[in-house]
């Protein structure tokens, strides 16, 4: 009887090629939307719900950045609203998101005014906000020669 030869196989892996390349930066050039289902309404300080006036401070705010796409918003904006690892947000925060099971390398802030910012998570234009910072607390400032 005869052996089997073992078919030789193809070198897939140099066909194969991917079908659509993903511009990981195609997000700049979408208008923003905003989700609200992972916000942390329980906490003491930076739960949205603690927003005096949520039209006026926040909603506001809002209406006018989806008049802009998120590369005027992050690029044109002299980086105030940026990405910001978690590792530099301050040590309550990171247990925060660790409680509620979030875990990103990175988070967005998103500047209203002078000290306030959402936090939350920016993926494809969909802005994912968390909380709602009015004193600049999450990620405090460094002053420049202090």
């Amino acid at each position: 009887m005869a052996k089997k030869v073992p078919k030789k196989n193809k070198d897939v892996s140099a066909s194969k090629q991917p079908t659509t390349n993903v511009n990981p930066n195609s997000y700049l050039d979408k208008m923003p939307t905003w989700r609200f289902m992972k916000i942390d309404a329980e906490h003491e300080k930076w739960s949205i719900k603690k927003c005096c006036d949520f039209n006026s401070d926040v909603l506001d705010k809002l209406v006018d950045f989806e008049q802009q796409t998120w590369g005027d918003i992050t690029i044109h904006a002299k980086k105030k609203n940026h990405h910001i690892d978690v590792n530099h947000l301050v040590r309550e925060a990171q247990k925060r998101l660790e409680a509620l099971k979030i875990y990103e390398d990175q988070l967005f802030s998103l500047r209203l005014d002078g000290t306030t910012r959402l936090f939350g998570i920016l993926q494809d234009g969909v802005f994912n906000i968390i909380w709602y910072d009015s004193n600049h607390e999450i990620c405090p400032s460094q002053k420049k020669y202090t």
